[in-house]
């Protein structure tokens, strides 16, 4: 896989410098300063090329670097439409979990686990709460449940120092349970904490808000969801 990215990031280049490079000149002029390239790949669409942004977004680039499109490549089949951006969306969502030290999830554990879900979360969001309020159900049902903080307001915001502390705690479980029960903990940082990085992974996700489920095939539930419902989409 990794040769395969090599050859077609080298062929686009060699596409774009018989151009002398002004396409993608272009495509950075245009793009806000927060946006990076991250990755490009060949498109299911033949004929194009995949551009993949830090944020998750994707642009389609034709091969001779003429033609652009923003927004999601939708096929046609005879089972219906299948939306070929969101495949690629989840698969690049799976691959950034993989490479995930899960040491720095909050982890509570089902008992006979039959499935695992990453659920982006902050303290004071009241559908936070709700879902953390029915973990017990989750887990009887054999989900798995790995928090990774995400302070909506920002890191410097006093949910991102409740979460923080709740992070650093020497009882994590705990403490994020009781910040969620609307309880206080004792303010507390420490070096190297995963705050930021679960911040910024999730924004390269495309989280805005929370709740956020990720599921196992790479696709994110947005919002919270009732036990037995999660457990029927998971199924």
């Amino acid at each position: 896989m990794r040769y395969f990215f090599i050859t077609s990031f080298i062929f686009f280049s060699l596409v774009l410098s018989s151009q002398d490079n002004r396409f993608l000149d272009s495509l950075k002029s245009i793009l806000p300063a927060s946006f990076e390239i991250e990755s490009v790949s060949v498109s299911p669409q033949e004929g194009f090329y995949e551009v993949k942004l830090s944020d998750s977004s994707l642009l389609y680039v034709s091969n001779d670097g003429k033609s652009i499109f923003y927004g999601d490549l939708l096929r046609i089949t005879d089972e219906g439409i299948i939306n070929l951006s969101d495949e690629s969306k989840a698969k690049a969502r799976l691959d950034k979990i993989k490479r995930l030290d899960k040491t720095t999830l909050i982890t509570f554990k089902a008992k006979n686990p039959l499935h695992q879900i990453y659920v982006f979360t902050d303290v004071d969001c009241g559908y936070c709460r709700k879902f953390h309020s029915q973990i017990q159900a989750y887990n009887e049902l054999g989900i798995q449940v790995n928090y990774l903080a995400f302070p909506r307001q920002g890191l410097a915001s006093e949910a991102g120092q409740k979460i923080i502390s709740a992070w650093c705690s020497t009882e994590k479980n705990k403490s994020l349970t009781l910040l969620k029960q609307g309880e206080d903990i004792e303010m507390i940082s420490c070096l190297n904490n995963p705050v930021e990085s679960h911040y910024i992974l999730g924004r390269s996700m495309g989280v805005q808000g929370t709740p956020a489920i990720l599921k196992e095939d790479g696709s994110i539930i947005p919002g919270f969801i009732e036990p037995d419902r999660l457990i029927k989409l998971l199924n």
